[in-house]
């Protein structure tokens, strides 16, 4: 029986004598690559903004924290928000059930969501290393492979996105430990390769479960990274009958792809369960020219005195984000590509799953293009005014403004893709694997003692892969923690002690009422908001008629005095409240502007309910409170 010997720990082929910066200095074998380790997740996590007195998002935080502390675990839902029926937990719930348990141990939101980012970052960096070295025993590899993944924009820009954002973080977790399972059952000739992938395919399936549930986007692309890898070897390995080999990676595909299918069974509400117009898959998807062609938004474009600024968002269809962070660069993927090759002529052992590895890369570069080919594929109309908010019509690009089709537009009418309906975050996924070979050709180069070049190739590298957003994380974490800090104060002056514990309310204007999934568990009380776009049309069929037209009539401008007193008469409210601020568009940044929030005070003023005699006006410093005045001819009637 043949033996396959794996790596040494320690190479005696690595170079000795040379620069010892990450392989081993003067300290024993394994301090160098620990203290480079613990230095790349410090440095990462200085970067993120992931210290006390920061803050991710306030808006998310206060998300977060509500549906900690209101979901019931047991039904999954909270029923406190979208009363009566309440909004089942679905997108973010890893991430929530953290937080949760983190409650019971006296930490906040705030500090726990930290933590957690932090244990994501140190978890996935650990994994991308581990994976980029056992395909180049060098732990320069893996450490360049981890900063080049973690500084880039793709993982960087969706800080503002936390379920995403945690999600993306994780990512390389199930990928690593699925690629390691199917080197283990491609090298089955070992005795104990069955018991390995076992263990292996035990941890694919858990972190893929964490994956799923902290959002579907990244188990999908970890999905379509890895299966092509096991397929190539799973079509190798029935080419010449190893038929245990076959059945151990029928194993770890089941391990990876369970998780997902008992989310969309489970999660009817789930973004599984989502889809949109062609057209809508089109304007998010990657311009060609925004992925090649760098701008001032990247360091690289700063350092070439890059012509292109930014890319004039007005000028394209989608909300920005689209043209912003999916900048690659022609010169990374050349690298990357020549990684591929290196990699697989240095390993024929791996050199299937290397080569499975790329095309899972190139599946998500070629469904981050989306439906149709773009290339400077500008509007024919401006859609969106500049300082606008954007509306529904602003995501639909029609095929005509686009260059040509795309031969796999079919796949966004199935599952789960037609559920990805922000197509340019598949290049996360390619971000990841240029990662990986990238940095593996900076651990081969200094393995051949050309350390010259290979600094040389890190330095492009970090300066094509790092986005100027990242020097500003740290103040942006910084201001959302005194966001955070005001929005409570605001809070608390306006609601604390005004209602009693169980009250029905309902607050006016409504939207996607993000703020009110805090609001709800904090002040305790049952609100009629509804805090989940995909599960709006859900619950308004469980609610009572008075208030599904008050939400339409103050959506139109056209709420009276007299729906508002249906509301009470018909006994489905104890308290109306009309706010001068938006519970939702205000949830990505606080305070609002004074002035806006005096135009909405006046708005709410025109439903001529704040004088009436009918009903009694709590005026606060952001909202008017009102409730009927018993006896007036809004009550609801006493029981008989």
């Amino acid at each position: 029986m043949n033996t396959v010997v794996e790596p040494a720990a320690t190479d005696p082929a690595e170079p000795s004598g040379a620069p010892r910066l990450l392989e081993r200095a003067h300290l024993a074998p394994w301090m160098g690559p620990w203290a480079a380790y613990l230095a790349l997740v410090t440095v990462i996590t200085w970067l993120y903004g992931l210290w006390p007195g920061h803050s991710l998002p306030f808006g998310s935080v206060a998300l977060i924290g509500g549906w900690a502390h209101c979901v019931d675990h047991a039904s999954h839902t909270c029923t406190q928000v979208g009363f009566p029926a309440g909004i089942p937990m679905s997108l973010g719930s890893s991430v929530i059930v953290f937080v949760w348990a983190a409650s019971h141990l006296g930490v906040g939101a705030e500090v726990a969501m930290n933590v957690l980012a932090l244990v994501c970052i140190a978890a996935g960096a650990a994994a991308l290393w581990l994976t980029v070295r056992s395909f180049v025993p060098s732990h320069v590899a893996g450490f360049m492979a981890a900063l080049l993944f973690y500084v880039s924009p793709a993982v960087a820009a969706h800080a503002g996105l936390v379920s995403l954002y945690y999600g993306f973080a994780w990512l390389p977790v199930p990928v690593c430990l699925a690629v390691l399972a199917v080197r283990a059952a491609h090298t089955n000739t070992m005795t104990d390769a069955p018991r390995r992938v076992a263990m292996l395919a035990v941890g694919v399936f858990v972190s893929a479960l964490a994956l799923v549930y902290s959002d579907p986007y990244p188990w999908v692309i970890a999905s379509a990274l890895v299966l092509p890898a096991g397929l190539c070897v799973g079509i190798a390995a029935l080419w010449s009958r190893r038929w245990r080999s076959a059945l151990l990676l029928v194993a770890v595909a089941v391990a990876l792809v369970l998780p997902g299918l008992l989310y969309s069974a489970r999660e009817s509400n789930g973004d599984l369960a989502t889809t949109s117009p062609l057209s809508f898959y089109r304007a998010m998807s990657v311009d060609v020219a925004t992925m090649i062609v760098p701008t001032r938004l990247e360091e690289i474009g700063r350092v070439l005195h890059s012509p292109v600024e930014a890319w004039k968002h007005t000028e394209f269809y989608g909300d920005g984000s689209n043209l912003a962070f999916n900048y690659v660069g022609l010169g990374t993927l050349v690298i990357a590509a020549l990684g591929v090759i290196a990699v697989a002529r240095k390993d024929r052992r791996t050199a299937l799953i290397v080569g499975g590895l790329a095309v899972g890369g190139l599946v998500c570069l070629a469904l981050g293009l989306g439906p149709s080919l773009k290339v400077f594929s500008r509007a024919s109309t401006r859609p969106i005014a500049p300082g606008g908010q954007y509306q529904y019509g602003d995501y639909l690009m029609p095929a005509s403004d686009a260059r040509a089709p795309l031969p796999w537009s079919f796949l966004y009418d199935i599952q789960p893709f037609a559920s990805m309906r922000v197509p340019y975050r598949w290049h996360v996924g390619l971000r990841l694997m240029v990662a990986m070979f990238t940095g593996a050709v900076v651990g081969i180069q200094w393995r051949r003692r050309k350390f010259l070049l290979a600094a040389a190739v890190s330095v492009f590298l970090v300066l094509e892969a790092t986005p100027v957003l990242l020097t500003d994380l740290r103040h942006r974490t910084e201001i959302a923690h005194d966001q955070l800090t005001r929005y409570r104060a605001d809070m608390d002056a306006s609601f604390k002690g005004r209602f009693r514990a169980g009250e029905r309310v309902i607050f006016l204007p409504a939207a996607n009422d993000y703020l009110a999934m805090d609001l709800a568990p904090t002040y305790d009380i049952d609100t009629y908001n509804t805090t989940f776009d995909k599960a709006v049309a859900a619950v308004r069929a469980a609610q009572p008629e008075p208030v599904v037209h008050a939400f339409e009539g103050a959506a139109t401008g056209q709420l009276g005095r007299d729906d508002v007193c249906a509301l009470f008469r018909s006994a489905t409210v104890d308290a109306v409240v009309f706010d001068d601020f938006s519970l939702r568009w205000d949830s990505y940044a606080w305070p609002p502007a004074a002035k806006a929030r005096a135009a909405q005070r006046a708005l709410n003023a025109k439903v001529g309910v704040f004088d009436d005699p009918a009903f009694a006006a709590d005026q606060r410093p952001l909202a008017v409170i009102v409730r009927a005045r018993p006896g007036a001819g809004c009550a609801p009637a006493a029981p008989s």
